[in-house]
C-alpha cells in the first residue's frame, strides 16, 4: 500500500494519486492501494482550509477528510499516533 503522509485531501486527489497511477500504469503494474496517514486533531472552531493539514479543525473538517480520502479509494487511513491532539471542554462538577 502507499501511505502518504499529511497530503491534502486535494494534492492527493489532483496531483499525487494521478501520478502514482500514471507511473505505476507506464510500468506495467497496478497502482498500490491509497492508506493514506494524518494527523488527528479535533479543535471546537473550524479551521481555515488555506493550508489545514488533513485530519485538523472541526469534527466537520475531519469528516470531509475523510470522505474525500474515501472517495478516492482509501479503505483505511492511518492516524499518526505521535501527533494526536483533541481540545477539551472544560470538566464542570
Amino acid at each position: 500500500a502507499w501511505h502518504p503522509i499529511n497530503q491534502s485531501v486535494a494534492a492527493l486527489r489532483d496531483r499525487w494519486l494521478p501520478a502514482l497511477k500514471a507511473e505505476a500504469e507506464g510500468a506495467g503494474k497496478e497502482a498500490p492501494a491509497l492508506m493514506p496517514r494524518i494527523r488527528l486533531q479535533v479543535t471546537r472552531d473550524r479551521l481555515s482550509d488555506v493550508d489545514r493539514a488533513p485530519g485538523t479543525g472541526s469534527l466537520a473538517q475531519v469528516h470531509e477528510d475523510l470522505l474525500g480520502l474515501e472517495a478516492m479509494g482509501a479503505g483505511y487511513v492511518v492516524l499518526d499516533g505521535r501527533a494526536v491532539g483533541f481540545v477539551h471542554a472544560p470538566h464542570s462538577g
